[in-house]
């Protein structure tokens, strides 16, 4: 929690474009992936601090209490792989009832793998917005901002 209030303006304006798109016309619920990551937890800040209701998937919502202080008003348990439509089942038991998805998972260490796990998990999730008529998708890759200076993958 003390991270998200830290930094408050990580992300902001395209976040903010996209909440205000999306609060026009629905009824601001919102789904972030990746919530107790770096980006993804100032998006489920961000979002809660505008009025959407923000459910959050982490690997594990034991370890990630802590999202709900940011903002979360409920966690679901998520664990993505590189394999394509690895997530299905679990984003199209997530996502009905939303108006908006965003996209915040990723590695920690840039590798070959991670495009494949970023390009699947997008489409999976791209796929299963239309599915459930989620009317905003927005897509981020930040892997490799958690590389500390002089990381052998910077």
């Amino acid at each position: 929690a003390q991270a998200v209030s830290q930094f408050p303006s990580l992300g902001s304006p395209a976040i903010l474009r996209a909440s205000r798109l999306a609060a026009q016309a629905m009824s601001k619920k919102a789904v972030v992936l990746g919530a107790s990551g770096y980006v993804g937890s100032h998006v489920v800040s961000t979002l809660a601090s505008r009025g959407w209701t923000v459910t959050g998937t982490v690997r594990n919502p034991d370890t990630a209490a802590w999202v709900k202080e940011a903002g979360a008003a409920e966690l679901k348990p998520l664990t993505m792989a590189p394999e394509p439509g690895s997530c299905d089942a679990a984003l199209d038991a997530i996502l009905p009832g939303h108006d908006a998805v965003f996209f915040c998972s990723g590695f920690e260490v840039m590798d070959p793998s991670t495009i494949d796990f970023m390009v699947n998990n997008a489409v999976s999730v791209v796929r299963a917005a239309r599915r459930h008529k989620v009317g905003v998708v927005v897509l981020s890759s930040s892997g490799g901002s958690t590389n500390k200076p002089g990381h052998p993958n910077e």
